[in-house]
């Protein structure tokens, strides 16, 4: 009994790290001349969307968030957790673009925000994986879509 608790408790918490979801970051194309308008968008987007846009290379064409604790929860096995995101946008001058959201979870048995342990959602949480593939597929669209 004692055992079949202690693998339950690490289920909830994540601890399987060789189980770790490895989430492909969303790509598109657009036209390579459309590249200062594509990274001006990918810069106010994020900041739009609340987080602190830390590390700027535009001859690389990267763009590097801040850990934001998101206000909300998501599922993270039969309970449903804080979380924190990093988003990381490419904007290359070959014309391909991707953003990769890396999502992280709180510990579900931590109250206080402070002392949260976090880490990265498993293969087995499918909700929580295929909501960071929607959030990544959305800012995609919202910087490479076409401008009317």
């Amino acid at each position: 009994m004692r055992l079949v608790s202690f693998l339950a408790v690490l289920c909830l918490a994540g601890c399987a790290m060789p189980f770790r979801a490895k989430i492909e970051p969303a790509r598109a194309a657009y036209e390579a001349s459309r590249r200062d308008e594509i990274w001006g968008l990918a810069k106010s987007e994020l900041e739009r969307r609340g987080f602190e846009v830390t590390n700027v290379d535009r001859e690389r064409g990267l763009l590097r968030t801040e850990k934001l604790v998101r206000p909300d929860r998501v599922p993270c096995g039969f309970v449903t957790c804080r979380y924190r995101d990093e988003v990381e946008v490419t904007v290359a001058p070959t014309g391909a673009a991707s953003v990769r959201v890396q999502r992280e979870l709180a510990d579900p048995t931590t109250l206080i925000i402070y002392f949260a342990h976090w880490y990265p959602p498993a293969i087995t949480q499918k909700e929580t994986i295929a909501g960071v593939v929607a959030a990544q597929e959305e800012i995609l669209k919202a910087i490479t879509a076409p401008r009317r």
